[in-house]
């Protein structure tokens, strides 16, 4: 399983978008999820956070586990402790639709393997925008 953190766009996101268009081409993978300019600009603070870390979509979400969609396929997620204990409720947790920022793990990052996370994997918070 992986971690997943918010990822909100914030203020001056359009600026913030053309400029990461510009420097990191849009991932083809991830756009039939609704990823664009908008979000990339909004994710670069989460990939400057390490190699593992990629973006990823919400598409189910259960009582102690999600199913995200990625570039690398659709996987398995758990919401790290931090966002879990910051809660105040459920509403505070990833939903379907969210964009959250996945931790895969840098083994896993760095051979580009996609499928089931495997072990170390894990998954950080919820996007703070949800869905566009």
């Amino acid at each position: 399983m992986m971690a997943v953190d918010p990822i909100d766009p914030g203020e001056n996101a359009i600026d913030n978008a053309i400029d990461n268009a510009i420097e990191n081409p849009i991932d083809h993978a991830i756009v039939s999820l609704g990823w664009d300019s908008i979000w990339a600009a909004a994710f670069a603070p989460h990939a400057a956070a390490g190699p593992g870390r990629q973006p990823g979509r919400v598409l189910e979400a259960h009582r102690d586990n999600w199913i995200i969609g990625t570039q690398a396929g659709d996987r398995d997620a758990r919401v790290s402790g931090r966002v879990r204990h910051e809660a105040a409720h459920p509403a505070d947790l990833p939903a379907v639709g969210d964009w959250v920022a996945a931790d895969i793990g840098v083994a896993e990052a760095e051979t580009g393997a996609g499928g089931a996370a495997g072990a170390g994997a894990g998954a950080g918070a919820k996007t703070g925008a949800g869905t566009r």
